[in-house]
C-alpha cells in the first residue's frame, strides 16, 4: 500500500473457536480467556490412530492438541434472510461454509445486501484448502486398493464390499464433486452468491489474511473495484497437516504460550473472519459506520540466506515499515502490536527482534504494548491475521487494550532482547485517546516460506480523519505511462511434451532437478513437489534472461506473482501414507479371519507406494512454497504468493502484478504460472467437471516485466503490453492443443510473444535443460562410501537422479569416481573413530 487514501473498515463478520460466531462473542472471549484449545475428539481426527508420544513415530504426530470448532453455526436464518438456495449451499464444502457464514454477518454488520456487491471485489487468503479433496482422493485410492488386492485380504465378497462401505463412511465426502475440486473453493462460493466481479483465493500461508487485504486495497485504489469482500480462513484441520508439523518439531506438546518462557511451540487452530472495506471518503460519503481504518500495509519476503521455514529479522522488518511509510507515521504513534507470536521459541524471539530494530531506529522512549492470543485459538495460519485484526477492532470499540493469557514472564533471552521496552499486556486496561493518532495498532501475520504482511490501523475520529482526508492522494493512483514491457522469459515444460508452442520458443524440457546448483541436497529435493521445481527453474531462467534489466533494481522492489490451481500433488500422496490407517481399521472392522500380521502387511503394501515424512515434507507439499521456494532461492524480497482463480490464474496474478507496477509498489515483477499435478484423481476429476478433452500437461512459464517508462536504452523488450484488458484479448487470440490448468494463459502469452518476438534470437539461451559440463554425475541410493564403492565395482550407480537417491558426486572418469568415493571413506572412518 503507498501514498494514498486510507481504507475504511465497514463490516466484519469471524468464526473462532471454540464457538466465537461475532466479534462481540470474540472479544468477550478474549476478556474472560476462553479456551478454544483442547484435545481432538473423532470429528477432528482419531488420536488412537494418529498419535504417538514419541516425536519420532513414523506418520504420527506427538501433539493432540488443536483449537477447533464445537461446530460450525446454523446457516438457516442467514439463508433466507438472503434468499440462497438451500440445497446449493448443503453441496458446499465444510471451509466454504465458513467462509459463507462469516461472509454474510460482515454484510450484516456493514447493512449491505448480496446485491451491493455483485460486481465488487472478492478475495480469499487460505492455505491447505478443504479436507474434502483428501477424503475423495483416499476413498478412491483405497477402494482401488481393495479391489486389486481383494484375494490377499479376504475371500468372501461380502467382506471386501464392507471393507469398501466403511472406507466410505471413515473418509466422508459431503460436499458436491464440484466443490470438492481443490481449485473450486472461490467459484463455488462466487455461483452461489452471484458474484461477478474481480476474485480470487491467494495463499501466503499464515500471512494469507493480512496478503489478502493488501492485494484487494490495490484493487481499490487502482479503481477497479469501489468495494471488496476479504476473508481469511483455515478449514482444513485433518491430521496431514498436524503430522507434518510435527516432523519440524514446530508443535507443542503441553499447550501454546506465545511470549512466554515456558513456550515449547505451537497449536493447530481453524477459523474464518471476512471483511468488507472500501476507500475512507466512500465510507463517509455514504453515512458507513466505520469499525477501524487502514492507514498502511506493507508485504516482504524474507529472500536468500536462510532456511525455507526458518524466519528472518529482515524480512519482517521490510514489512512493518512499510506500513509505517504508508501511513507516514513512525513507531511513537503506534499504542500497541498484536503480534503473529506462535509459540515457537526462536519465531516469537526473532519478532521481537524486529520490532525492537524498528523501536531502537525510531528514538521511542514509552514502552511499546504487545500481545497473542493464539495461547486461546491456536494458530489458525491463513485467518490467523483476521482474528488479530478483529481483536484490535474490538479494542477500538471498547477503548480497551485487549489481554494476552498465557504469559507470565520473558525467557532470560528475550528479557535482554525487549530491555524493558516491549509490554506484554497481560490484563485489559484502558486504552488512552492520543490526540494526535487517536488509537493505533501495528498488526502481524508472517507466514511459512518467508513471506511477512502486516497491517497499520487506526481508530475512526471525525475530526482526525477529516484533517487526514484533506491531505491524502486521491484514491485512485495511476502513472501517466500505462505500458509495461517484459523483458525476460523462461520455460519448462516435461520432457515427453508433444504440443503446438512453437520451436522457436525458449523453452527448457524437464528432466532432473539440478540440485548442486540450487544446493539442495537430493534427499530433500525427493520431498518437494515438482511444481516448486519447475517453478523455480523456470523462475530462474526469466530472472538470468533479464539479468541487465534488473541491474540496479533493489530486490525489495520485485515482486513475485505465481498463478495456478491449488492442491499440490505430493501433499495429497502424503495423506494417503498418513491416513492408510483407515484402510487397516475397515479391514479389521468387516473382515473376520484377518490377524495383526496380516493387517500389517496389507497396511504397509499400500502405505509404502508413497514418500514417508520428514522436516523436508511440509515445505515441500505447500501451494504457496511455489513462490517462497523461488523467492527464498533468488533472492527475491518483495511479495511472493500464488494465486488462484481456476483457468484464469495466470491472468488474475498479472493483473495484480501490474498493479503492483502501477502504484509504484515495485520497480519489476516476476509474474508465471505453474502445473505439475497429474494425481489421477486431480485429472480425471477436472477433466469430467470442465469436459476436457485436451492433455492435461505440466509445466511452468515466467516473465519478468518493467515499466516501459522505466527501460533503460540498453533494456531488451520482448513484448510490451498497455493494460490488464490487453491480457486477456491476448490470450483470447491464441490456442493451444495441451491443457495446463491455471497456468494455461501463460503459455498462450508465450505463444503470442513469439508470434512478435523483438529478439528472437534470445531462444538460443534456452536449448537445453543441462548446462554444458566436462564433468559427469553418479547418484547412490545411499550415504555409506564402503557402499558406495561396492556399487562402482558391481556398475550399480545411477546417470539420473531417481526417488531413492541420497549423494551425488561429480567426477570426470571412472577412476576419478573411484579416488573420490576412496577419500570419502577416509572421511567417513575418521570421523566415527
Amino acid at each position: 500500500m503507498n501514498d494514498c487514501e486510507p481504507i475504511a473498515i465497514v463490516g466484519y463478520g469471524c468464526l473462532y473457536p471454540p464457538l466465537l460466531t461475532s466479534p462481540e462473542e470474540l472479544w468477550d472471549g478474549v476478556l474472560k480467556g476462553t479456551k478454544g484449545v483442547r484435545n481432538v475428539n473423532n470429528s477432528v481426527w482419531d488420536t488412537d490412530k494418529y498419535y504417538s508420544k514419541y516425536r519420532s513415530a513414523e506418520d504420527k504426530t506427538y501433539c493432540k492438541k488443536t483449537g477447533y470448532l464445537s461446530e460450525l453455526p446454523h446457516l438457516e436464518k442467514l439463508i433466507e434472510q438472503n434468499g440462497l438456495n438451500s440445497d446449493e449451499v448443503i453441496k458446499l464444502n465444510r471451509t466454504q461454509k465458513m467462509i459463507l457464514y462469516t461472509v454474510l454477518k460482515a454484510l450484516e454488520s456493514a447493512n449491505l445486501n448480496l446485491e451491493s456487491i455483485t460486481q465488487e471485489g472478492f478475495v480469499i487468503g487460505n492455505m491447505l484448502g478443504d479436507e474434502s479433496f483428501a477424503n475423495y482422493v483416499a476413498q478412491n485410492r483405497m477402494k482401488k486398493f481393495v479391489d486389486e488386492h481383494s484375494k490377499e485380504i479376504t475371500n468372501d465378497d461380502n467382506e471386501i464390499k464392507h471393507v469398501k462401505k466403511s472406507l466410505s463412511e471413515s473418509l466422508n465426502v459431503e460436499s458436491s464433486d464440484f466443490n470438492v475440486f481443490p481449485s473450486n473453493m472461490l467459484a463455488g462460493l462466487k455461483k452461489l452468491l452471484k458474484l461477478h466481479g474481480i476474485s480470487f483465493t491467494i495463499d501466503g500461508a499464515c500471512s494469507g489474511s493480512l496478503l489478502a487485504i493488501d492485494e484487494a486495497i490495490k484493487l481499490i485504489h487502482q479503481n477497479k473495484t469501489s468495494k471488496s469482500v476479504v476473508t481469511g480462513v483455515l478449514g482444513n484441520i485433518g491430521v496431514t497437516g498436524n503430522v507434518a508439523f510435527s516432523k519440524i518439531g514446530a508443535l507443542s506438546d503441553t499447550e501454546a504460550r506465545p511470549l512466554d518462557s515456558q513456550a515449547n511451540g505451537l497449536i493447530p487452530g481453524e477459523g474464518s473472519g471476512s471483511i468488507i472495506i472500501e476507500s475512507l471518503s466512500n465510507a463517509v460519503n455514504d453515512g458507513s459506520h466505520i469499525y477501524g481504518v487502514i492507514r498502511g500495509s506493507g508485504v516482504a519476503s524474507d529472500g536468500k540466506g536462510q532456511a525455507i521455514y526458518a524466519p528472518s529479522v529482515d524480512g519482517q522488518y521490510t514489512a512493518m515499515m512499510k506500513s509505517l511509510a504508508a501511513a507516514k507515521m513512525t513507531l511513537n504513534d503506534i499504542d500497541y502490536v498484536e503480534m503473529h507470536a506462535t509459540g515457537t521459541p526462536v519465531g516469537d524471539k526473532v519478532e521481537l527482534q524486529s520490532i525492537m530494530k524498528i523501536f531502537n531506529e525510531s528514538g521511542r522512549k514509552k514502552p511499546l504494548k504487545i500481545g497473542s492470543m493464539k495461547h486461546q485459538i491456536g494458530h489458525s495460519f491463513s485467518a490467523a491475521g483476521m482474528a488479530n485484526l478483529f481483536k484490535v477492532l474490538q479494542g477500538f470499540n471498547h477503548q480497551n487494550l485487549p489481554p494476552t493469557h498465557g504469559f507470565g514472564d520473558f525467557s532470560a533471552e528475550n528479557k535482554s532482547i525487549t530491555s524493558n521496552n516491549l509490554i506484554v499486556n497481560s490484563n485489559e486496561e484502558d486504552w488512552h485517546w492520543d490526540s494526535e493518532h487517536g488509537r493505533t495498532a501495528s498488526i502481524n501475520a508472517f507466514g511459512f516460506g518467508g513471506i511477512n504482511a502486516n497491517i497499520l490501523v487506526q481508530e475512526y475520529d471525525e475530526g482526525l480523519f477529516k484533517s487526514i482526508l484533506s491531505k491524502s492522494v486521491s484514491s485512485t493512483l495511476t502513472l501517466p505511462d500505462s505500458n509495461y514491457s517484459i523483458v525476460g522469459q523462461g520455460t519448462w515444460v516435461d520432457k515427453g511434451f508433444q504440443g503446438n508452442i512453437p520451436s522457436e520458443a525458449p523453452i527448457s524440457k524437464f528432466t532432473s532437478f539440478p540440485f548442486i546448483k540450487f544446493k539442495m541436497p537430493p534427499k530433500v529435493v525427493q520431498k518437494i513437489d515438482k511444481s516448486q521445481q519447475v517453478g523455480l527453474l523456470a523462475a530462474d531462467k526469466a530472472l538470468e534472461n533479464a539479468k541487465e534489466e534488473l541491474n540496479g533494481i533493489p530486490r525489495e522492489k520485485i515482486g513475485l506473482y505465481v498463478g495456478g490451481m491449488l492442491g499440490l500433488k505430493t501433499a495429497f500422496e502424503c495423506d494417503l501414507r498418513i491416513r492408510s490407517e483407515e484402510l487397516r481399521t475397515a479391514v479389521q472392522k468387516s473382515c473376520t479371519n484377518v490377524n495383526s500380521q496380516k493387517l500389517e502387511k496389507i497396511n504397509m503394501q499400500f502405505k509404502q507406494k508413497f514418500e514417508s515424512l520428514s522436516e523436508d515434507s511440509l515445505p515441500g507439499f505447500m501451494d504457496n512454497i511455489v513462490a517462497g521456494r523461488i523467492s527464498n532461492s533468488l533472492d527475491i524480497r518483495g511479495v511472493n504468493a500464488v494465486i488462484d482463480a481456476g483457468k484464469n490464474s495466470f491472468d488474475v496474478a498479472m493483473n495484480q502484478a501490474i498493479l503492483s507496477l502501477q502504484n509504484n509498489e515495485y520497480d519489476a515483477v516476476v509474474v508465471g504460472g505453474v502445473n505439475s499435478n497429474d494425481l489421477p484423481e486431480y485429472v480425471d476429476l477436472y477433466n469430467e467437471l470442465y469436459s476436457n478433452d485436451l492433455v492435461v500437461e505440466n509445466g511452468a512459464c515466467f516473465f519478468v516485466i518493467k515499466r516501459t517508462v522505466d527501460l533503460k536504452d540498453t533494456d531488451n523488450e520482448i513484448f510490451n503490453i498497455s493494460s490488464d484488458a490487453s491480457i486477456k484479448t491476448i490470450n483470447n487470440s491464441v490456442s493451444l492443443d495441451a491443457d495446463f490448468l491455471g497456468a494455461e494463459n501463460a503459455f498462450k502469452m508465450l505463444n503470442k510473444i513469439n508470434e512478435h518476438a523483438k529478439r528472437p534470437e534470445m531462444a538460443t539461451d534456452f536449448e537445453n535443460s543441462e548446462a554444458k559440463s566436462d564433468f559427469s554425475i553418479a547418484f547412490f541410493d545411499t550415504e555409506n562410501a564402503i557402499e558406495a564403492s561396492q556399487m562402482i565395482k558391481n556398475e550399480m550407480f545411477l546417470d539420473t537422479q531417481n526417488e531413492s537417491s541420497k549423494m551425488a558426486i561429480f567426477y570426470t572418469d571412472l577412476q576419478d569416481l573411484e579416488e573420490k568415493v576412496e577419500f570419502l571413506k577416509k572421511i567417513q572412518v575418521g570421523s566415527n573413530e
